[in-house]
Formats: C-alpha cells, sequence, structure tokens
C-alpha cells in the first residue's frame, strides 16, 4: 500500500501529491505550452507547482476552496500492489486538501527550470512537463545538497505522454532511481492519468515506486559499492540514461521490478508463449532527419538462429509470439502511423517464414489495438524458454527477467550500450550481433531516398545472418561473408 507521507491523484484534470507536510498541485495540463506557476504559502509551508495556459492564467487561480474540496481523486486500494481497476473514488478532503492556504497574491509566474526543487520538507522535486521539458539532470548539484534531501520524487505531467516513449523514458527513471540509492534517500515517482485515459504502462510504476518509503539497495558492481559522487561522475553528472553504458547499475533493480509488475495475479494472460520475439517497426523504418538512429530490421535468418539455439539447450518451441506495436487503433503513435502498412507486411511475412521454420509450432501475432504496455512487457518476462530483443530501448528492462533465455541486440551505436555490462552478471541475458538494415537506407525522409517495399522484403528474405554485426545505412544493402 502507498506510504501515508505519499499519496496522489491520477485523473480529474489535477494532480495532487502529499509529500511530508508539503502539498503539489500538478494540475490543470491541458496544453504543451506552458508556464510553471509557483505558489507558497510562508505559514503553512506550502508549495503549489501548476501548469496554466498562457493568454488564461486565471483558469486555475479561480477555483474555490470548496471546488477545490469537491474535486475527485483516484486512490490506491488497501492492497500490496496498486491494481488501476479496482480504485475508488474519495472525495479530496480525504487527504487534507482543506488545509492548503490559498493565497492568489503569492503567485509568480517561472519557468520550470527557475522553481527551487527541494521543498522545505525535505523533498527534492524532478519535474518533466507536457513539452517534455525537465528535469534539470544535474545530479552534481543535488549531491551536494544531499544532507539536506530526505526523499527525492520524479513527476511526469502525463502517463500517456511517458508510455509513448516508453522504453527511453524508463531508462532515466532507473538513472535517478541508482541515484537515490546511492544517496540512500527514498525514490518516488507519479505521472497525471487524466479522466478517461485507461493505465497502460507508466501509472503502474507509480505505486511500484512509493509502496513504503524504503531506501533501495546501494548501487554495485563486481563487489565495489558506488557512491553517489561516484553514480554522478560515471555518467557525466548527469542521471544515467539508455545511452550510458552504467545504466547496468540497475539490473537487479529491473529484474526485481519487471518480476513485480507482470505478475499473473495482476496481469492474467493465459496464452503466454514458449518463444517471444519484440519486432521493432513503426519508427525503424524510416529517419525523420537523415540521421542514423542506430534502428532497423533484421534478416529472417537472425530469427530463426537464435530461436534454435534456444531449443536446443531448452526443448522443442511449441509456440512463438510476436509483439509489435499495432497497426491501427488510437495507440498507434503520430510519427509511425505512414508506416503502419509496410509494418504489417513485414510482420506477416515473419510469421510465415517462422511457420515454414517451425511446422509444429504455433505463431501468434500480439499487437491488439487494446494492448497495454505493461502485457507486452508481461509477454517477454512470461516467455518459458526464450525472448528476443532488438534495436529498441522498450524490451531490454524486462527482457533481465524472462523466464528463459533473453537474447539482446548488441548495438554498433550508442543505443542500450549498458546491456554490454548486464550481460557479464547474467548466465541467461545474452547478446547477439546481426546485420541490420537501417531505416536510414529504408527510408531517409529528409533525403528522398526510399527503398521500395518489395525490396526491404527481399532483403529480410535473403540477407544471410551470418555476416556479423554489421550496420547497413547505404547501398548496396545486402552483405556477404
Amino acid at each position: 500500500m502507498p506510504s501515508s507521507k505519499v499519496r496522489r491523484a491520477i485523473r480529474g484534470g489535477v494532480v495532487t501529491v502529499l509529500v511530508g507536510a508539503a502539498t503539489i498541485f500538478y494540475g490543470v495540463l491541458k496544453s504543451s505550452s506552458k508556464n510553471l506557476i509557483a505558489r507558497q504559502s510562508p505559514a503553512m509551508g506550502h508549495v503549489d507547482l501548476s501548469l496554466s495556459l498562457d493568454g488564461d492564467r486565471n483558469a486555475h487561480i479561480g477555483l474555490t476552496e470548496i471546488q477545490r474540496k469537491t474535486r475527485a481523486l483516484q486512490s490506491f486500494p488497501k492492497s500490496s500492489f496498486f491494481d488501476p481497476k479496482t480504485v475508488e473514488q474519495k472525495p479530496v478532503a480525504d487527504v487534507a486538501v482543506a488545509s492548503f492556504a490559498f493565497d492568489p497574491t503569492t503567485i509568480q509566474y517561472k519557468h520550470f527550470d527557475d522553481i527551487p526543487p527541494l521543498l522545505e520538507d525535505g523533498t527534492y522535486l524532478l519535474f518533466t512537463d507536457l513539452r517534455h521539458r525537465g528535469p534539470n539532470k544535474n545530479c552534481k548539484y543535488i549531491s551536494n545538497q544531499q544532507d539536506r534531501i530526505k526523499r527525492i520524487h520524479y513527476h511526469f505531467a502525463s502517463c500517456w505522454k511517458f508510455d509513448h516513449m516508453f522504453g527511453n523514458r524508463l531508462a532515466l527513471v532507473y538513472g535517478i532511481k541508482i541515484f537515490a540509492n546511492a544517496l540512500q534517500k527514498p525514490f518516488t515517482f507519479t505521472c497525471e492519468l487524466r479522466e478517461g485515459e485507461a493505465p497502460r504502462g507508466a501509472a503502474y510504476l507509480m505505486d511500484l515506486y512509493s509502496q513504503n518509503n524504503a531506501i533501495g539497495p546501494i548501487p554495485r558492481r563486481n563487489g565495489k559499492m558506488y557512491t553517489a559522487e561516484e553514480v554522478c561522475r560515471l555518467c557525466s553528472n548527469s542521471f544515467c540514461s539508455w545511452y550510458d553504458l552504467s545504466l547496468d547499475l540497475a539490473s537487479d533493480m529491473m529484474i526485481s521490478d519487471w518480476t513485480q509488475l507482470t505478475r499473473p495475479e495482476l496481469v492474467p494472460i493465459p496464452n503466454h508463449d514458449d518463444a517471444l520475439i519484440h519486432l521493432r517497426l513503426g519508427d525503424a523504418l524510416y529517419s525523420a532527419y537523415g540521421d542514423n538512429e542506430g534502428k532497423g530490421i533484421f534478416p529472417h535468418g537472425t530469427y530463426i538462429n537464435l530461436l534454435k539455439q534456444a531449443q536446443e539447450e531448452k526443448g522443442v518451441i511449441g509456440s512463438i509470439g510476436i509483439v509489435t506495436s499495432p497497426f491501427k487503433g488510437s495507440n498507434v503513435r503520430v510519427f509511425d502511423s505512414g508506416v503502419s502498412s509496410i509494418s504489417e507486411t513485414i510482420a506477416l511475412d515473419l510469421m510465415r517464414v517462422l511457420q515454414a521454420e517451425f511446422p509444429h509450432a504455433t505463431i501468434r501475432l500480439h499487437n491488439s489495438p487494446d494492448a497495454t504496455i505493461i502485457e507486452s512487457q508481461a509477454r517477454i518476462v512470461h516467455a518459458r524458454k526464450v525472448a528476443i530483443c532488438g534495436c529498441s530501448t522498450f524490451c531490454p528492462y524486462a527482457l533481465l527477467a524472462t523466464e528463459g533465455i533473453g537474447f539482446m541486440y548488441n548495438s554498433i551505436g550508442g543505443e542500450n550500450i549498458w546491456v554490454r555490462n548486464a550481460a557479464k552478471k547474467y548466465r541467461n541475458f545474452r547478446l547477439f550481433e546481426a546485420p541490420l538494415l537501417n531505416g536510414l537506407v529504408i527510408n531517409n525522409t529528409k533525403s528522398g531516398w526510399m527503398l521500395q517495399h518489395a525490396d526491404v522484403l527481399s532483403w529480410m528474405q535473403k540477407q544471410n545472418p551470418n555476416v556479423g554485426n554489421v550496420d547497413i545505412f547505404e547501398a548496396p544493402i545486402f552483405r556477404y561473408p
């Protein structure tokens, strides 16, 4: 159950977080162009952080205390873990919002970077707004104030915005958590889930990081324990993220977290597979700005080789599942909508080839528009014999916790380089190398260069997978031993 010191609302337009003696309002979050309002009542020691539309700065100010009290919030059930399906609505008065001292004359308009992040009760507040600005990642500055800090709290303005780049943003959460553990301070995370939005990914993280105000284990590698100053230096005086070699300091936490988050009683899925492939399509099939982003696709033969290796070690594979983004529906990311057709063609062609290679296995595609992030992660964790993760930040965290062998792509570029350290620590977490047909050569939207769909399929079907770790970002697209 969440600590009584940290309670929050994730519906109704206003997010309220009570942290010790401080009350933090993250509300009305409606637009991507906003200023941050800092409100403080010196007598009460309460800080109100709000986002208000330019040109409508009195919209939030106009709420009376009675209106504030009558706003409903979503509280968490008295159980060992947060289940969004069982929440119940309670009046704001139940979480002591009535004690908030509101004085319009103390309002100051500031950019979010200007807000003093250390609250009076010792909470160090990190905040990312709807335009993805923030938080200030200077961990050296925080380290210098560690004697004054009692806990670290990270708030993201929208759970759904977080979910649309889930892997990248989750890496930062782990980077902050590594640092908090090194400081030996509790860490909490919250995000806003608006009215009508169903929990998909980030919303599930809230209670995981707010259950009992507990302090996590000090980061260590090969027996060495790291101080906060050392963790900070490892990642260039910033929080570690997906492009840092030292994010592996969170690998034990990742295993624990994803084992907890995907428990069958929390995420009941009746048809887990022996083998699971996370197939990144969508933005892996193009380069929007003419840059090499380290994303692309593998030959079908790469998956066949890995599955056969797993079958030799774990026994006959009876079912193979493919997790990929939906091809239609509201959960298709806006920037992926133009490649939905070729994405579907590639997925179906891979299914056809796998069926031919493993004729006795059931081949399934898991990409329902209604599927949640947490369900996709659960399929990775509970793959009974093998799970395969390619050039994506979406799946390495859950892959560490998979029941069988976890094969992780050893990226040539800067993406996920931390997995190289993680692979040295766990016997069943293994790296693989393969030729990658880069999105830069598939569809360079800046230059206008584009391969025909037939050429892309031909490469996947015919490219020899055993030519080494080759990043193919220009013609000719075929590589030979």
